[in-house]
């Protein structure tokens, strides 16, 4: 009996099998990186926005504007929110915060929200912690139905009197 060159059904069968596992996978990945890559970049935007923020608010000495002698920021000041709170991301108060973004036309700022705490370190008027304030910085969007958040925190001292 003549053996003849080349493949059976049932070789090429197997073959293309494994082409179409191999070729689904490669699709699902590439279509997961993409999902994923909107999610990283609002994120990333996200954060870049509680970064100018935090940077607008430290070097012009806001958190001892406005304070009531041997008080704290009050709510109205703009930087003690309530942790459920959002605000609009650059509008004030704080003042340094108004208009801050009109000079983003790349970006919908609209999308995100804000909220900022600051708290004493320390309660104890005998630490060194007492002077030192905890400024935290969160930046809130919706993303597929559901709240996503990044948060940025900084210690500064802040010169408000006891």
């Amino acid at each position: 009996m003549k053996r003849t060159r080349g493949f059976s059904l049932i070789e090429v069968m197997i073959a293309i099998m494994v082409l179409l596992v191999g070729i689904s996978g490669v699709t699902h990945a590439l279509w997961w990186a993409t999902q994923h890559e909107k999610e990283g970049s609002r994120m990333s935007e996200a954060t870049n926005h509680a970064r100018v923020v935090l940077e607008r608010i430290i070097p012009t000495g806001v958190i001892a504007q406005g304070v009531p002698a041997g008080g704290w920021p009050t709510d109205a000041s703009g930087l003690h929110d309530d942790p459920t709170e959002r605000r609009p991301l650059y509008s004030g108060p704080p003042n340094v915060l108004a208009g801050l973004g009109a000079h983003l036309n790349a970006t919908d700022t609209s999308q995100f929200s804000r909220n900022i705490r600051v708290e004493r370190l320390s309660a104890d008027t005998d630490s060194h912690e007492y002077t030192l304030a905890v400024i935290t910085v969160r930046v809130f969007w919706n993303e597929q139905g559901h709240e996503r958040s990044v948060e940025l925190q900084t210690v500064v001292p802040h010169g408000i009197a006891p």
